[in-house]
């Protein structure tokens, strides 16, 4: 779906909220955009909300209110958070989690402290609705929850209706799932009872809201914190107060509503000249169901409305809150503690040798009060701090990170595979560089591939296709649902600080399967990182059809013309022309419901090399055999004396063998490498020649 961006820039002048004058970028409510969806798929179902809205409204608002003495008072609802994330700060915390539930109750119990700002003559108006809402302390399953439910999944990088993953009963909990983007721009968005009614429409019931504008703390901010009160509001069968549009300021409406006055709907918070669509009769402009974001009350009306929702058995609201469904979800009595769900991320994933890291305890569903970390690799490290500092990380290679966490109520493990990467700090090529991934085992001479979202979507090698050569890498997307999905393929690290003219020089091929180009969502960055992958750069990218260098085609991609390759050279800036240089290829996919395969090849690194003469050639020395069986030796010439040295270093950068070291006359020399205790793999041989270095590999076969 083509991204359509409901975004405005506003100077608001906000009454009590402690803002910078700066403009803020402000983002709207997207449920009239995705319910008018809904009618243009099903026009019936817009006939059914008219009736709810205009029919029922007015004589089921003045049965609540007439018989206010015989309701419950409050309504409780149970609540679940999603949270999906990518281990980034979309995974927001429990505190801000547990902040939104507070603005909720203030907001919907009049217990807001700046009710006193609102403006005559709507304070009178401004109804305490007498509905609540508590996070759920037992699960669909029975289990021990506290209403957060963290999802590891690349759809929040999409936030649509198929993001709404592990939906609880619609009809014993609201359902909220938190996303770091929403694909049609807005902040946030939540269907009528009545659009949802249906039990083919019933997983999309609840609400979709971006992490940042939940709470007042951590991702969030006071003035975007009640952009979930206004969410709730929708949930419950209020429209906007101008109408059931995304439309504010285009034309007088109404809500339906006896106490919330005709409007244009606003965007700024215009308290004093706001009588637009009657003279004399000023608007509501602070009300939840606004765009001002200076919301601050319901009006008496509107809580009446909503809670005629919750006595209807439209989309099982009238379950919510009754007493069995609150004994059911834990609402009703203080429970036991959980025990914790281990989970853990990291300030970084990758640092140079010498550098630290600190794991972060993430353990969710209750806290824990132990940790014991196991961290494995070439070096062992074990901790039982919550948040523990691993400096200095002086020995490189890949680390598994394993966690249990605990409290009186049990224990959880999470284990996680080479979970960060420790970087030499001499780079693993010491010259200009190509690759065609020709070898098999290309891995093995410092290539990275993360497969974010740990699905069957990565960079591999396959023979028989390439854009030279007889291989390439591959990643298939062709018929996959794994939206959202971000796979990264980062190259070995280069010594460059002596090259001029630095350029990134790559072929690819790819073609869509998407019939409209506005699906076509893909996009191919590139980025370089001079701090061993610590943080990084972009330097290029290319999206959607642009990116389609074999056009559309519906069946499975493969490139069997050199026309179908497009060959890509990126100019890299002097201030990346470094000793530790290393590229990352990032591949992502927002709509993969018609991706196809992308092909990569031919990673070239080119420039001009600066004040080294034969150090990058590479002739300055040479390996036979290479394969070795353990049994091969250095074969090179001097031209004069020079100083020499010659050793062999493992991928990871650990030194395994000094050849030779001392000064040599002119003349010819072989040097004999020791290999017969050496573990089959590949091997990095460096010579250095005076000030000229070259660095070779040798693949050792062991006997």
């Amino acid at each position: 779906m083509k991204h359509k961006y409901i975004i405005l820039n506003l100077a608001l002048g906000l009454v009590g909220f402690n803002l910078s004058a700066q403009v803020e970028e402000y983002k709207y409510c997207g449920s009239d955009e995705i319910m008018r969806q809904e009618y243009l798929a099903n026009p019936a179902l817009q006939q059914e909300e008219e009736y709810l809205h205009q029919r029922s409204w007015e004589e089921g608002m003045m049965n609540v209110m007439n018989n206010r003495a015989s309701l419950p008072s409050p309504y409780i609802i149970p609540v679940v958070f999603h949270v999906m994330h990518d281990h980034g700060g979309e995974n927001i915390s429990d505190a801000q989690i547990l902040d939104a539930v507070a603005v909720l109750n203030q907001d919907f119990r009049k217990t807001n402290a700046d009710t006193s700002q609102i403006v005559a003559p709507f304070g009178l108006l401004a109804a305490d609705t007498d509905i609540e809402f508590r996070l759920a302390q037992i699960d669909p399953n029975g289990n021990c929850t506290n209403g957060i439910d963290r999802i590891q999944s690349m759809e929040t990088y999409v936030g649509d209706n198929d993001c709404k993953l592990n939906q609880w009963p619609r009809n014993m909990y609201l359902n909220i799932w938190v996303v770091r983007t929403i694909a049609s721009g807005a902040a946030g968005y939540a269907y009528y009872p009545s659009s949802v009614n249906s039990t083919n429409d019933a997983y999309k019931d609840g609400i979709v809201i971006l992490s940042t504008y939940v709470g007042r703390i951590g991702t969030g901010n006071v003035s975007t914190a009640r952009a979930l009160t206004h969410e709730v509001g929708h949930y419950l069968s209020l429209p906007h107060v101008w109408g059931s549009t995304n439309n504010p300021g285009v034309a007088c409406g109404d809500d339906g509503i006896f106490d919330t006055p005709e409007t244009k709907g606003w965007t700024t918070c215009n308290l004093t000249s706001n009588d637009v669509c009657n003279p004399g009769q000023d608007e509501n402009v602070q009300n939840f169901m606004e765009y001002a974001y200076c919301q601050r009350m319901y009006t008496y009306g509107q809580g009446a409305a909503m809670q005629y929702a919750l006595n209807s058995a439209v989309s099982g609201r009238n379950n919510l809150w009754s007493p069995a469904n609150l004994a059911a979800t834990g609402c009703m009595n203080v429970q036991p503690v959980c025990a914790p769900h281990a989970d853990f991320d990291a300030t970084k994933t990758m640092v140079c040798a010498g550098g630290a890291l600190t794991l972060l305890d993430n353990s969710w569903s209750s806290d824990a009060t132990a940790w014991n970390w196991t961290i494995t690799g070439p070096a062992n490290f074990n901790f039982t701090t919550q948040n523990p500092s691993i400096s200095p990380l002086t020995v490189p290679g890949s680390y598994t990170v394993s966690l249990i966490a605990s409290n009186s109520a049990g224990s959880d493990t999470i284990t996680r595979p080479d979970y960060f990467y420790v970087s030499p700090t001499t780079a693993t090529f010491t010259q200009l560089n190509s690759e065609g991934f020709e070898d098999p085992n290309f891995m093995y001479y410092g290539y990275m591939i993360n497969n974010r979202g740990n699905n069957a979507n990565y960079f591999f090698r396959t023979p028989g296709t390439s854009h030279s050569g007889n291989a390439c890498l591959m990643l298939s997307n062709f018929g996959t649902t794994d939206r959202g999905d971000k796979d990264e393929l980062i190259t070995p690290s280069y010594h460059l600080d002596f090259s001029t003219g630095l350029q990134l020089q790559f072929s690819y091929s790819h073609a869509t399967a998407c019939v409209d180009e506005d699906d076509n969502e893909e996009a191919l960055k590139v980025y370089t990182s001079i701090d061993c992958g610590q943080t990084w750069t972009l330097r290029w990218t290319r999206y959607g059809t642009a990116l389609c260098s074999a056009g559309y085609d519906a069946n499975f991609f493969v490139p069997n013309s050199q026309s179908l390759w497009e060959t890509v050279t990126v100019n890299i800036p002097a201030t990346a022309a470094a000793a530790n240089v290393r590229f990352k290829f990032e591949y992502s996919a927002t709509n993969d419901n018609c991706g196809n395969s992308f092909y990569l090849d031919d990673i070239n690194i080119l420039g001009t090399n600066v004040g080294v003469g034969e150090a990058s050639a590479p002739n300055l020395f040479s390996i036979y055999p290479n394969p070795s069986d353990g049994n091969s030796v250095i074969s090179y010439s001097l031209a004069e004396q020079s100083d020499v040295q010659i050793q062999m270093f493992d991928l990871t950068g650990r030194l395994v063998q000094n050849v030779f070291a001392g000064k040599q006359q002119a003349g010819s020399y072989t040097q004999p490498l020791e290999g017969e205790s050496l573990a089959t793999g590949t091997y990095l041989v460096q010579m250095i020649v005076g000030d000229k270095v070259s660095t070779q590999k040798l693949i050792m076969n062991a006997q």
